[in-house]
């Protein structure tokens, strides 16, 4: 089979590999999109792997499965592989049953490829870990971005009331996906934002932070938060030399990072609402498996709005 694969020297290349063996417990997919992740390429669980294959959501058609398996050969399904393994971006993969669901009837490959990783992560940090509600006023970091547009739909979908940070050029589209308030993370909208939410923060501050960002986002975001609220973030925690704004939270908002886990429950729940129409899938860009390379050296610039899928 043709594949994406990380080699030693950190350099990835399209090229011939083994088709996988399964084992008795597990699935093979032939892969027909795939979507990949910024960082991806450094993360330890990758690099722990020689020849690592990246791409760990997966949209395709089941090959072969276990005969006790609930799918079966000619099912067409989406899903999120764990980290620990090879990815999808390659002509066929490995699976295990609860990392896989039927693929949405109304999304094509290309488009189903884009939801798992965002959505699951979304569904955990709001659901699991956020306690989300309706009514809740939610801020989301990167809202533009593959976790943040997906997180945007699902709170909305529960009836919260969602601000969101993105771009100018973004602005537009993240109100047509639902937020209620944008605002401008380059010319100064969300500073000043930010300082008006502390001046008047039981009124104004907001129950819930999901922070795609990290560093100072994440550090500013802590003061927007009212008391008995969360701050959830997908990218790093928060820091221990941050001890001025640990002391002022005084142990009155709940601080959380996580790493999202495949959950074939959760993911039905996520096609149930993508079948719905309440959730659509946000693809930046369809690239060819074949342009991988130049597809990773994109993302990793950044300002990307939604997800890159490689077509296979």
């Amino acid at each position: 089979m043709q594949a994406l694969r990380l080699h030693p020297d950190s350099t990835l290349h399209y090229e011939a590999a083994p088709v996988p063996s399964v084992s008795s417990t597990q699935i093979l997919v032939r892969v027909s999109a795939t979507a990949i992740t910024r960082s991806e390429l450094s993360w330890a669980e990758t690099l722990s792997r020689p020849f690592a294959i990246p791409g760990h959501d997966i949209s395709g058609t089941v090959i072969l499965a276990p005969p006790t398996s609930k799918f079966k050969t000619g099912d067409e399904v989406f899903g999120l592989l764990a980290f620990n393994r090879n990815g999808a971006a390659a002509e066929y993969t490995i699976a295990l049953e609860e990392e896989l669901c039927l693929k949405p009837r109304n999304l094509n490959h290309e488009q189903a490829a884009a939801i798992p990783l965002s959505a699951l992560t979304a569904w955990q940090a709001l659901f699991e870990l956020g306690s989300l509600k309706a009514g809740t006023r939610i801020l989301v970091t990167a809202a533009a971005g593959g976790v943040g547009s997906i997180a945007v739909q699902i709170a909305k979908s529960k009836g919260t009331y969602v601000i969101g940070s993105c771009s100018a050029k973004n602005i537009d589209s993240m109100k047509q996906l639902g937020v209620d308030l944008a605002l401008d993370y380059v010319d100064g909208s969300f500073e000043a934002w930010i300082q008006e939410i502390r001046e008047d923060l039981n009124e104004r501050g907001v129950d819930l932070v999901l922070d795609c960002i990290g560093g100072e986002t994440l550090r500013k975001c802590l003061g927007v938060v009212r008391t008995g609220g969360a701050v959830i973030s997908v990218a790093e925690p928060v820091r221990d030399d941050w001890a001025e704004v640990k002391a002022r939270l005084n142990d009155r908002v709940k601080t959380e990072f996580f790493v999202v886990r495949p959950d074939r429950s959760m993911l039905g729940k996520i096609k149930e609402l993508v079948e719905e129409g309440a959730l659509k899938d946000v693809v930046d860009r369809v690239w060819d498996l074949s342009q991988g390379n130049k597809a990773f050296e994109v993302l990793e610039k950044g300002h990307v709005r939604g997800k890159f899928v490689l077509r296979v």
